[in-house]
């Protein structure tokens, strides 16, 4: 009997471990982001992001990052000819209209977007995200910049292929002008510029979860023409960018105002293909474990007593929830990049250079499905 008891009890106790083993309820084979940097500092993003569903689908969710105060504007959520209507507040794991998606910016985060549709099991779907950046680059007199979050850490899942081209305005002309661009991820993304300065190009393959992508572009402020630029040639910013890639930012959960407390939490959604159930679950099943083990015990002492012995026992049903938490992640000397001819005069600015847009506050972004 005490060997039943302990089966029975180390059955319990796996049990968690054996449902985070099931399959992944979706596969994340390519995302295409095509950039088009605009004269007056700009910036449009298209985001095609392709899902394969194992099993049934009801909804998916990006976060863009907002790093340095930059506004996210204009956004459109759609699948092949089909433009999906804004409604609502964007919330996970809940019944919504299909083609409907919501959108709100994260407390100190962010910005959300979410979409509902219904995928069957075996089907392949590409939705297109697009939208405006405003404030993302920082021009200088001479230099001007653009830190481009190209996959953020709050992605759950492996992407097979993750394709990247960004257009500038146009090409500059006279001069010597000063190109580059830096990829910061480990899984071989090497951007390159073409002949005619005008795209930057770069692909990474096998992403692993949780691991982000980014790009930083340097370019002639002369290629834009309509800003204001700060003071200074922005040289010292440039010398900088050289030396060190900026460090990605840290995902943060998000908190949404609008939407109200009796709801899921925006930053928590149900997985299948988790690979973790957490602490607190171990630990309440282990609890109920060790409960069961004294009342059956106590059981088999009075039946002992008693000259025989009865019981009953129910099972309960176990619900089990998968919660963003926060990952930092940075690498070290994985950067590429190409420079161009010597900026001559450049030097003796008065810029106060940096390491571009990062910090604790901000998100590299993320996104998921369910």
């Amino acid at each position: 009997m005490r060997r039943m008891l302990i089966a029975l009890g180390l059955g319990l106790v796996l049990a968690p471990a054996t449902a985070a083993a099931a399959a992944p309820s979706y596969t994340l084979p390519k995302t295409v982001v095509t950039t088009t940097v605009n004269g007056d500092g700009t910036v449009k993003v298209v985001e095609d992001h392709t899902f394969r569903f194992s099993e049934a689908g009801h909804g998916a969710y990006v976060d863009i990052p907002r790093l340095g105060g930059t506004e996210v504007e204009n956004v459109t959520v759609g699948e092949g000819k089909a433009l999906y209507r804004a409604e609502g507040t964007p919330e996970l794991n809940v019944a919504r209209p299909e083609e409907t998606f919501a959108e709100g910016d994260c407390t100190d985060g962010p910005h959300r977007v979410v979409w509902y549709f219904s995928a069957e099991p075996g089907t392949t779907h590409t939705f297109r995200l697009a939208y405006t950046l405003k404030g993302a680059v920082t021009a200088y007199e001479k230099h001007t910049f653009l830190h481009l979050p190209l996959w953020g850490s709050g992605w759950k899942r492996e992407l097979g292929e993750l394709r990247v081209s960004v257009r500038l305005p146009r090409a500059a002309k006279g001069g010597h002008q000063q190109y580059r661009a830096y990829g910061r991820s480990d899984s071989g993304f090497k951007p390159a510029l073409s002949k005619d300065k005008r795209t930057v190009t770069g692909t990474a393959r096998d992403v692993a979860a949780g691991h982000p992508v980014s790009l930083d572009l340097a370019f002639p402020t002369a290629q834009l023409t309509d800003v204001t630029p700060k003071k200074g040639t922005g040289a010292a910013r440039l010398a900088k960018l050289e030396k060190s890639v900026p460090e990605a930012a840290t995902t943060s959960q998000c908190v949404l105002d609008s939407v109200e407390e009796d709801h899921v939490p925006p930053e928590t959604f149900s997985d299948t293909g988790s690979s973790s159930t957490g602490f607190g679950g171990f630990f309440i099943g282990l609890v109920v474990v060790v409960g069961l083990i004294f009342f059956v015990g106590s059981l088999i002492r009075r039946a002992g007593a008693a000259g025989g012995w009865t019981y009953g026992t129910s099972r309960p049903r176990n619900h089990y929830r998968h919660t963003h938490h926060s990952h930092t992640w940075s690498s070290g000397s994985s950067s590429s990049g190409f420079s161009g001819s010597s900026d001559s005069g450049s030097s003796g600015s008065s810029d106060s250079g940096g390491s571009g847009s990062s910090g604790s506050s901000s998100s590299d972004g993320g996104g998921g499905a369910w």
